[in-house]
């Protein structure tokens, strides 16, 4: 709703500009009044025309559901993608200290760098609340505004019921002017002591026309005539209902200056229209109906009147010489209204029912229909236990899910001359615009590209430059904000603008690896043991949460957690135990189970989803292709050793992961999450690459089988956000480069 809600105000903004400027443009070449008023009143209206027809124009993007924090903002939901990125600061190391490694306190101490970190805290709120805050101001302001002019309105109908009077005079005047006018009833004409304008007044009931007594004693009867003329035209044009158009439309868009500057240019295209209708009705030349006017302007700058409220239609004080002589010119140069071709009367009625049919629409990302369309689920029983939501789904999704990545990608970078060498990107994360932030774990080295694929920063480099990080895992944080850290080096460092700011020791969290960002704004953790060989079957895991403001760690779960190979080489016959976070919640699988686990940060579960899997098993097919990746990374680790050596190197990691025909092989690879709750479980596809394209299972937040998405070849997707999937594409020579895809609706 907050959504939607700022959507129209932007789109209302649009539109309000693009009918002003129409609106101007027409008023230097047309001089008829009526035609400019009915135009600027356009505006005021197509403001008002309810926006419920969604155009789907703006650049896709996932919906991201927003989670409250503390601190700290989720990835869910940043700005539009047109959000410019801030400049690069000058990138500074942080001295030692400002990284608080207490020895004597507790082992995991936030080092605060000044206010800079807590600005940081600041800022990542804002963003992440800021759509909230933004739509609770508007409305907040338009009861305020509004409750305020109701209050002036009361108050000055109360003053009217008791200091205005009929004046018999000045009522016989208006009698034998409404003829003219055509007016069929006598508006009752009041006079009052009050410090007030000649003005039309109507709060409901009857119309009142209200001149001041100071007028009645000033003024001759040619000219009270004149000034009562031109307040009988208010009356016949209906302008007080115009007044309730400007009221509503001031105080729904009070921040909108185009708004008030309409109503401006309205109100003074209102005048001359009275001016014109006034001088053939008050039968007095222009020239004398221009000396009344001169007069009531002088009477106004002698007298100082309190300010009218929004209600009433009052006389203009004219106080900009430009405006006065706008209206003397009107009064000496236009004739009076004559009747308007029909042509003339249609082309104009239709040109005003154009502006305002855009009323009707408003601006939206074109997301949502792809993400809501409804396909024929695979058979689901869903039920309650202990307050946990079991989903048991008869089979895995037969059918493609309703988005798709886009076919080509938005940009790459990394197999450009002139472009970052990467040599292993190991984690990586997306912000709002496109923009990505990357590790590369061997050139230990952190680069942010810009929407376009350009290097923005390298925020930190183990090559000598100030701050000497080491990085392996990275999140994306507000619009410019990176969190990075190296489970082995026990820390984790919030940059913002390119320079570090805070700096947490995570010993106690001692090899952890960092998942996401949880509702309450703590970062969400997962540790795992690590052995020499797989003697047991699953060793021990714990899911953590730190606080980025005093460095606490809670470990808050545990879970099944299997280490790889003595070597760290990939096998992807082994199952492991995986964590990643979707939606602000930890998500545990295991990949030789056809379970995902759904826990809330705190470590409750929340949601198990099962399903009916098709079981494969290793065979010698399998099992060729794999010993001779193995042989291809020892050899290219190693290019020195003999045949036998390299193959005795295969034979161990063999022995040491216990693969052998008939072995059950895992489920599915490294799952991950995205920030609208959403998980997904890359297939496992045995005899291609470790790093190869597997179709990608989606499975939504509630458990529902979304579909199966399919990657380019050799795509290895690292995040999926704000509607663009960032991942590592590697070549032929094995080369790697980052590939940002947008995500569209099928």
């Amino acid at each position: 709703m907050t959504d939607i809600l700022l959507q129209i105000g932007a789109t209302k903004l649009v539109l309000a500009i693009a009918l002003g400027g129409t609106a101007w443009a027409v008023q230097q070449r047309v001089k008829r009044p009526a035609s400019v008023h009915a135009l600027w009143l356009m505006v005021l209206v197509a403001m008002l025309v309810p926006a419920v027809l969604p155009l789907r124009i703006l650049p896709e993007r996932t919906v991201v559901e927003t989670v409250a924090q503390s601190g700290v903002a989720a990835r869910s939901e940043v700005a539009p993608r047109s959000t410019p990125r801030a400049s690069p600061a000058p990138l500074g190391g942080v001295e030692e200290e400002d990284v608080a490694q207490s020895e004597a306190g507790p082992p995991a101490a936030v080092a605060d760098a000044g206010e800079s970190g807590d600005a940081v805290a600041a800022g990542a709120w804002l963003s992440q609340n800021g759509k909230a805050l933004a739509a609770l101001l508007w409305v907040l302001g338009a009861a305020g505004f509004f409750a305020w002019t109701v209050a002036r309105t009361v108050r000055f109908q109360r003053m009217l019921t008791s200091a205005a009077r009929p004046d018999p005079r000045l009522q016989q005047l208006a009698g034998e002017i409404v003829d003219t006018l055509g007016l069929s009833r006598v508006p009752r004409v009041y006079t009052t002591d009050a410090r007030v304008r000649p003005m039309v007044w109507w709060a409901g009931g009857r119309v009142r026309v209200l001149i001041p007594a100071v007028f009645v004693a000033e003024l001759d009867e040619k000219e009270l005539r004149a000034v009562l003329a031109h307040e009988l035209a208010h009356v016949r044009r209906r302008d007080y209902l115009v007044r309730v158009v400007e009221l509503l439309a001031c105080s729904a868009y009070w921040w909108n200056p185009v708004v008030w500057w309409a109503k401006r240019r309205m109100r003074a295209a209102e005048e001359s229209c009275c001016d014109v209708l006034a001088v053939a009705a008050s039968r007095l030349p222009r020239s004398r109906y221009a000396k009344s006017l001169l007069r009531v302007v002088e009477i106004m700058s002698a007298v100082p009147t309190q300010r009218a409220p929004a209600l009433a239609s009052a006389a203009d004080s004219c106080r900009d010489s430009r405006r006065l002589e706008q209206r003397l010119r009107t009064v000496l140069t236009t004739a009076s209204p004559s009747p308007m071709s029909g042509r003339i009367r249609a082309a104009g009625a239709a040109a005003l029912a154009c502006g305002l049919s855009l009323g009707l629409v408003y601006c939206t990302p074109g997301e949502r229909q792809a993400f809501d369309l409804q396909q024929s689920p695979t058979p689901v029983m869903t039920r309650d236990s202990a307050r946990i939501r079991i989903v048991e789904h008869a089979g895995a999704p037969d059918r493609s899910a309703p988005f798709a990545l886009a076919a080509d990608p938005r940009y790459r970078h990394g197999d450009n001359p002139g472009d970052y060498r990467f040599r292993y990107i190991y984690k990586g994360a997306l912000f709002a615009d496109g923009s990505a932030v990357v590790t590369d774990a061997t050139n230990n080295e952190t680069i942010v590209l810009n929407s376009d694929g350009t290097v923005h920063d390298v925020l930190a480099s183990g090559r000598g430059r100030p701050g000497n990080f080491h990085f392996e895992e990275v999140l994306a944080m507000g619009h410019d904000s990176v969190i990075v850290a190296h489970k082995y080096l026990n820390r984790v460092t919030v940059f913002a603008r390119g320079s570090a700011v805070r700096s947490v020791d995570t010993r106690s969290a001692d090899g952890f690896a960092l998942q996401g960002i949880g509702a309450s704004g703590h970062l969400l953790l997962s540790t795992g043991g690590f052995r020499s060989g797989f003697e047991e079957e699953w060793l021990p895991g714990h899911l953590a949460r730190l606080d980025l403001q005093t460095g606490i760690v809670d470990t808050v779960a545990s879970y099944d957690f299997m280490p790889y190979t003595p070597r760290r080489t990939y096998n992807p016959f082994v199952g492991f135990g995986h964590v990643t976070v979707a939606g602000g919640q930890f998500v545990y699988t295991r990949s030789d189970r056809p379970e995902i686990t759904w826990r809330l940060p705190d470590g409750t579960i929340r949601q198990i989803v099962r399903w009916q899997p098709e079981r494969t098993y290793a065979t010698e097919e399998h099992l060729r292709p794999h010993e001779q990746r193995l042989l291809d990374n020892h050899r290219r680790d190693d290019p020195s050793a003999s045949r036998a050596i390299l193959e005795e190197r295969v034979k161990d990691d063999m022995t040491a992961t216990n693969v052998r025909v008939g072995f059950p092989l895992p489920l599915f690879r490294f799952p991950f999450g995205d920030a609208e709750g959403r998980v997904w479980l890359p297939r496992n596809v045995q005899g291609g690459p470790p790093h190869g394209s597997p179709p990608y299972t989606v499975i939504a937040r509630d458990g529902e089988w979304l579909g199966t998405v399919d990657a380019p070849l050799g795509l290895q997707i690292l995040d999926v956000a704000h509607g663009y999937v960032l991942g590592v594409k590697k070549d032929e020579t094995r080369r790697e480069s980052v590939v940002v895809y947008e995500l569209i609706e099928r």
